[in-house]
Formats: structure tokens, C-alpha cells, sequence
């Protein structure tokens, strides 16, 4: 099947890209930047994570990422198989973000 040259250049560039500083890729640089955007703080992710004093739930490493979140002081890491997504072993309402990567696709139904 042939891919359109638009998608085969975002592949590229979301695969291909990298922060310079931190090794990031396009995927975890994006949703670095969406987590700074949502908590209004504008400085680097590092810098939030060892200000910040929600708890964070990561479902699935995202990337080099999870070192940076390991240094949340609420941070939680469940990998799947062990943890299903949709049955989480938390009370409703324990974690203030929660942080999934490459996971969607081992849900039989995300919708």
C-alpha cells in the first residue's frame, strides 16, 4: 500500500526529530509541551516536574520522558499487560494528569 508523501513526511519528521538538549523525539516533545500549555508554566519540563505537586499517573514509559516525571513527587508508572487501562487499580480521582504512550492500540475498544 503507498503512502501518501504528506504522511511519509510527517512519519519522518515524528520519528526523526529530535530535541538537541534532551534526545527527545517529536512524539514526547509535543506532549511535553501539552502538559506545560495545560498547567500554564513556562519553563522546561524538568523544571515542572521537580515543582510540581500533582500526582501523575504514566501508563507506559513515554520515551525519555519518564525519567523527567520520575522526579514528580505523586508519580505512579504502570506498564501494560500488567495494568489494563480501562480497569485501573486507583479510586476514581487519584491522579490530577495521567500519561499514556504507545498504549491505544492494546485497547480492544478505545472508543
Amino acid at each position: 500500500m503507498a503512502t501518501h508523501p504528506h504522511e511519509r513526511q510527517y512519519i519522518d519528521e515524528q520519528q526523526g526529530l529530535c530535541c538537541v538538549q534532551g534526545g527527545s523525539n517529536l512524539r514526547a516533545m509535543t506532549l511535553a509541551l501539552a502538559i506545560l500549555v495545560a498547567s500554564g508554566f513556562s519553563g522546561t519540563l524538568r523544571d515542572w516536574a521537580s515543582q510540581c505537586a500533582a500526582s501523575l499517573l504514566e501508563i507506559n514509559e513515554a520515551a525519555n520522558l519518564t525519567a523527567i516525571f520520575n522526579a514528580v513527587q505523586g508519580y505512579t508508572l504502570v506498564r501494560y499487560p500488567d495494568v489494563d487501562m480501562q480497569r485501573l487499580p486507583f479510586p476514581d480521582n487519584s491522579f490530577d494528569l495521567i500519561v499514556h504512550s504507545d498504549t491505544l492500540e492494546h485497547v480492544a475498544d478505545p472508543i
